[in-house]
């Protein structure tokens, strides 16, 4: 896998590609997110990255020598950023994680995991659609409004690159070559303040706590 690294630095980009009715992809990866479709103010709340690869529109069958292999990319958070506090590294996903990504203000910039047959203590996960990495988003206090997360590309490349293992012919597949599309859903979340309710009961609760002391 350190060979692929050195790899990714010298892969020529190309732009988003997305199938259309004139010129349908036989090649492509689709990437989208899940979490909640709303949360309360203050509350942290973790956000999945699922993919699948498909050819001709059909989802692969991953099996051995024949699976999702890499992710390499980066996180924006946008919309309302009031209602945004901060992004974590990625902390879950594929066993081989070089990479957890740097939080650098509603952006977490170039994360790196993957994973490969053959490498000691890790296990492939051959699944296709496969929920491949983990992060948490932290929301601001009392404050409303909504949030988009967005898979973007990494340092050095003009898009996101997804890998897939082809075993039977010994090669990568890849967002970065031409030919092979990519199709990235943005998800939105929506922030809503804490109901009254809670808040009353919990300074009443600090009341108590304090006259206790």
């Amino acid at each position: 896998m350190g060979h692929r690294v050195a790899q990714l630095a010298v892969l020529a980009a190309v732009p988003i590609l997305a199938p259309s009715p004139a010129q349908a992809q036989e090649h492509m990866f689709h990437a989208w997110f899940e979490a909640p479709e709303t949360v309360t103010a203050g509350e942290s709340f973790q956000v999945w990255l699922w993919v699948t690869y498909e050819v001709d529109g059909v989802a692969a069958p991953a099996r051995p020598e024949y699976y999702f292999a890499e992710i390499f990319g980066s996180i924006q958070v946008g919309g309302a950023l009031q209602a945004f506090e901060s992004i974590s590294p990625v902390l879950d996903g594929l066993d081989l994680r070089l990479d957890s990504g740097t939080p650098n203000g509603p952006w977490l910039r170039d994360f790196l995991i993957g994973q490969g047959e053959g490498l000691p203590g890790f296990e492939v996960d051959y699944g296709n659609p496969l929920r491949i990495i983990m992060f948490e988003i932290t929301t601001a206090v009392s404050t409303r409004g909504v949030l988009d997360v967005y898979l973007r590309s990494p340092s050095g490349l003009d898009i996101p690159s997804l890998a897939w293992w082809d075993g039977d012919n010994n090669d990568w597949i890849m967002t970065t070559q031409p030919g092979v599309g990519l199709i990235s859903e943005p998800m939105s979340v929506r922030v809503i303040p804490a109901p009254a309710g809670v808040v009353v009961f919990a300074l009443a609760s600090l009341g108590v706590a304090r006259r206790r002391r």
